[in-house]
């Protein structure tokens, strides 16, 4: 009688007995959306109600929307309905459990945001060009002193000391 909902801007997340994953970070550059995930059981995923039937009791409204199982994950529009389903790895369901971020051709200032979620990098990136360099790997944030040793043999770039930060610059031409 009494669901447990999530919104997130305007998408509504229905939980019809569950394990799944909401994400909404906007503002981080590029993850402006609402991304839904189900890691087993079911969800339904729906445009949040307006304001004139948000306090309607349940029997009154039923949200229409998409039914999402185990292993599928969709990206919400703008406008709060859901997008197409995907399929997914289950075991790619919220990696900060097991300490685990995976980026796949990722803006490096992308990355960056992502691991300053879980830790204080201590890393900044002031020029444009090397924030959007592409970078893959998995990384554990519990080990940033590893990530900034890998980081130069991985891209064209340099980390130089400011004070408490390093910030990842370019690579000095040889």
């Amino acid at each position: 009688n009494r669901p447990f909902l999530v919104t997130a801007d305007k998408t509504r997340v229905t939980v019809l007995g569950t394990r799944f994953a909401v994400r909404y970070t906007p503002e981080q550059q590029g993850r402006d959306q609402v991304q839904v995930a189900v890691e087993e059981g079911q969800v339904r995923v729906s445009t949040t109600p307006s304001r004139l039937t948000q306090w309607l009791p349940l029997p009154y409204i039923t949200p229409s929307g998409t039914d999402m199982t185990a292993g599928q994950q969709l990206t919400a529009l703008a406008d709060g309905d859901p997008g197409a389903i995907r399929k997914l790895d289950v075991e790619s369901i919220a990696p900060w459990r097991t300490h685990q971020l995976s980026f796949v051709n990722m803006p490096l200032a992308q990355a960056i945001d992502e691991l300053n979620r879980y830790t204080d990098t201590g890393l900044v990136i002031h020029d444009p060009r090397v924030a959007e360099l592409r970078i893959s790997g998995t990384f554990d944030p519990r080990h940033m002193e590893t990530m900034k040793r890998i980081l130069p043999q991985a891209l064209p770039v340099h980390l130089e000391k400011k004070g408490h930060m390093m910030e990842i610059t370019s690579a000095p031409e040889k």
